[in-house]
């Protein structure tokens, strides 16, 4: 048997299925999935979640409006996320597998002071679909960040197949520790099959062992 969460006299507009959990959810505070290994798919249903706070994170950088921990699968389609809240510094970071279905990450829809529009720090990313991510002017699409000094060893690969348009630089670096620079070939991928892009990538701290 599932479960249920909305107020009764609300109306929610997209589902989260929570492996056998389904919440109904609404505009407001940012969504945190901390470490574990559920299975979670947020429908947006074509509709636009915004997140006007509070926001969320780790002890000391609650910033963002979604954060994906470690070892979790989510699966995030059919609509877009924005933000307007000044306390909104990101739309996702993410630790964990995730795939961006038909979704729109869209920093410059509200106010809010967003520079990376989503943050990849471990796990395999998928970007297909319709996806678009759209970062302000002069800011950051997403990044790859090979951080095993945190704990993050298993590295982390994009792979990019949507007949949407990816808006803003894409950054590819690591944590520059013992090691991470030679390691950056297999441990942090960059793998584009299809899409338009408005912007450029950078890279650091990988030694010429960038595998993009």
């Amino acid at each position: 048997a599932g479960c249920q969460s909305c107020a009764d006299d609300l109306i929610p507009f997209f589902f989260i299925q929570f492996n056998d959990c389904v919440v109904l959810q609404f505009n407001g505070a940012g969504i945190f999935l901390g470490t574990g290994s559920k299975t979670l798919t947020i429908d947006l249903n074509n509709h636009t979640f915004t997140c006007t706070g509070p926001a969320v994170g780790s002890a000391g950088t609650q910033s963002q409006a979604l954060h994906l921990e470690k070892g979790n699968t989510v699966t995030i389609k059919n609509g877009t996320i924005c933000a307007d809240s000044n306390n909104v510094l990101m739309l996702v970071q993410n630790y964990c597998n995730l795939t961006l279905d038909s979704v729109s990450l869209d920093a410059t829809k509200g106010t809010n002071g967003i520079g990376y529009v989503l943050s990849n720090n471990c796990g395999d990313i998928n970007i297909t679909g319709s996806t678009n991510i759209v970062a302000k002017s002069g800011g950051k699409a997403f990044d790859l960040y090979y951080w095993p000094s945190n704990g993050y060893a298993e590295g982390v690969n994009v792979t990019i197949d949507t007949t949407g348009t990816i808006t803003g630089t894409i950054e590819y670096g690591s944590d520059g520790s013992v090691g991470a620079a030679a390691a950056m070939h297999d441990k942090c991928k960059l793998e584009i099959k299809n899409g338009s892009f408005s912007g450029s990538i950078s890279a650091y701290a990988c030694n010429d062992n960038a595998n993009i």
